[in-house]
């Protein structure tokens, strides 16, 4: 008996930021000795990853020729042939480090600029391909692609193909385009990102009365139908944690310990992982868990938030030595009213209850939007976000599980939803920059969408902002520092402002607000741009020494004393650090 069973296979990738403008944070663009510009190839990504326009290879194609390369094959393979036939790069494989790549792990294989291809092993195929986009302040390889639209994400390594595979079977490399490790790369007064692979060592305070403990970067990794591996970093103050360890759970109540480990060692911070199968722990498909990591420090446990997620929908239907399979769900049918969806479905011999899900295109796992469970053969899903989604049931026997056919449909429902906007003003005002602040409070579903228009006249504003939203707070705030959109405003200017939310698919705005920044007052003091170093410039406290005392991203702006020029030193202010930075790397406006 066959039996029909449609795995989930797009996971969707949701970005926070702004479509137009890509702002560097720690990225390291190399100069090329060759024709490549990776910064053209860059701005041309951080500028079109999201208009729709072309899939993978096409989209980094397109970057490609604006960064002076052009290409003549299509498709993700041909693609990597002819960059390494052509001889434009090298191609390695990077490391993994859990749902992320680290330029530490990779040292001299991947930077701005470089392709990343995605093979399947079980497939024997090459799958997808992205351009990087820079590395992150946290040292993460980013990327910029298409199908789904990758608005320089950072999590590479949780790719999962079109057919379901993700982890192990995902292998990830880079065509390391030539002219990396140029002259250009260090230079005088420059600032260079750490290559050091290693956690720092300390041995820790012997104090006992500041004893702290953080768990940064938490993330679930080689996720599947029945397992998981849980990691997190641990940073610790003061006396060194004695044990560490992940409580799990299937609710936030019920969790337990799982896992642990003692720790003799003195690295700080240091990394903890729990594969959840050798933890004697199996889980279900399709199913929500929590879990939340601890440390022991001093007979004191330290907790970090709790987190959750859902494993993904890989069906097992076999069990005991004949293998038989329970009957299948069949298609079920649905009735939408409005924002109201019902699900109705045949039922399944033996089978004890029947979860119910809505997924929104494009029909990633990451999707799901809606989940029900009953014991009965329906369900009804209230104030159902407008879209397209398709329904499925999940038949849970005591030791099978069959999945349905999918039924596709739309919501279309006329929207109640309304927000107003509040504590509306602009902070920070200097003669260059500004931030610009709301609240937002909502009634109905929340926005999916948030920013702010800004401009010269209350006539010529033009989206400088924006935030995708995913959680259900109720008021929130939202706040947007202009020069991280590429905006650098002039001295002595009035210059207007709204906010925005998309509600349902219409947009709602705040009333237009106004502020004039401050006359120029020194005429000394100008503004510069950083402009051609590898990754930003450092501010030291006195010129032709290098105690350094902060540092500016490559293409932010800052104010220069030319009163207090030294020699090939210019006196900077920046994000309030005053000191001097070689005058080579800075653009005079």
């Amino acid at each position: 008996m066959n039996y029909l069973k449609r795995n989930i296979i797009v996971k969707k990738i949701i970005s926070f930021g702004v479509a137009f403008m890509m702002t560097y944070s720690s990225f390291s663009v190399s100069v090329f000795a060759a024709d490549y510009s990776a910064s053209s190839a860059v701005n041309y990504a951080a500028i079109h990853w999201s208009d729709g326009v072309g899939l993978c290879d096409q989209f980094v194609k397109a970057c490609l020729k604006s960064g002076g390369v052009t290409l003549t094959s299509g498709g993700v393979g041909n693609v990597k042939n002819e960059l390494v036939n052509k001889g434009y790069g090298n191609l390695s494989m990077l490391y993994k480090y859990g749902s992320f790549i680290r330029e530490a792990d990779n040292t001299g294989r991947v930077s701005a600029g470089d392709v990343i291809f995605f093979y399947c092993s079980t497939c024997g195929e090459w799958k997808h391909m992205a351009i990087v986009g820079g590395i992150d302040s946290r040292g993460y390889v980013t990327a910029y692609g298409h199908n789904a639209a990758w608005n320089n994400i950072n999590y590479l390594a949780t790719y999962r193909d079109n057919k379901g595979h993700s982890g192990s079977a995902i292998s990830v490399y880079c065509v390391h385009m030539n002219g990396k490790g140029s002259a250009n790369n260090a230079s005088e007064g420059a600032y260079t990102p750490p290559t050091n692979n290693k956690p720092s060592q300390s041995t820790g305070s012997t104090s006992t009365k500041n004893n702290n403990v953080t768990f940064p970067m938490i993330s679930v990794g080689d996720l599947s139908g029945t397992n998981a591996t849980l990691s997190a970093r641990v940073s610790y103050s003061g006396n060194r944690p004695s044990e560490v360890g992940v409580y799990f759970g299937d609710s936030e109540s019920s969790m337990r310990k799982v896992g642990s480990d003692k720790i003799n060692h003195s690295k700080n911070p240091f990394d903890m992982w729990y594969d959840l199968n050798k933890c004697g722990v199996t889980l279900s498909a399709g199913t929500q868990y929590y879990y939340k990591m601890y440390a022991i420090v001093d007979g004191k446990e330290f907790t970090s938030k709790t987190k959750n997620f859902w494993t993904s929908l890989t069906i097992s239907v076999n069990s005991g030595s004949e293998k038989k399979n329970p009957d299948p769900v069949g298609m079920p049918a649905v009735s939408v009213d409005g924002s109201t969806v019902s699900v109705s479905w045949n039922s399944v011999a033996n089978a004890t209850s029947y979860d119910v899900y809505l997924v929104q295109e494009p029909w990633g796992w990451g999707d799901i939007k809606y989940r029900g469970s009953t014991q009965g053969t329906s369900y009804t899903f209230t104030n159902v976000r407008n879209g397209a989604y398709a329904a499925f049931v999940i038949a849970r026997p005591n030791k099978d599980t069959v999945q349905s056919e999918w039924s596709s449909f739309n919501v279309n429902a006329a929207s109640t939803s309304t927000a107003d906007f509040y504590n509306i003003n602009a902070s920070n005002v200097s003669q260059t920059n500004a931030q610009l602040n709301a609240s937002i409070s909502y009634s109905g579903n929340h926005p999916s969408e948030v920013g702010v228009y800004f401009g010269n006249s209350a006539d010529s504003m033009r989206k400088v902002g924006s935030d995708a939203i995913n959680h259900n707070k109720n008021p929130f705030d939202m706040w947007y520092s202009l020069n991280k959109y590429g905006v650098t405003l002039s001295a002595g200017t009035t210059y207007y402002y709204k906010m925005y939310a998309i509600m349902d698919g219409r947009e709602v705005t705040s009333s237009v607000q106004s502020f004039t920044t401050p006359a120029q007052v020194n005429s000394n003091l100008v503004t510069a741009r950083v402009s051609g170093t590898p990754g930003g410039l450092a501010i030291n406290s006195q010129p032709h020494q290098y105690t350094k005392i902060g540092r500016m991203d490559e293409g932010v702006y800052c104010t220069i004393d030319l009163s207090r020029t030294s020699g090939n030193w210019y006196y900077v202010t920046y994000n309030g650090v005053s000191g001097y930075a070689y005058n080579r790397y800075l653009v005079i406006q």
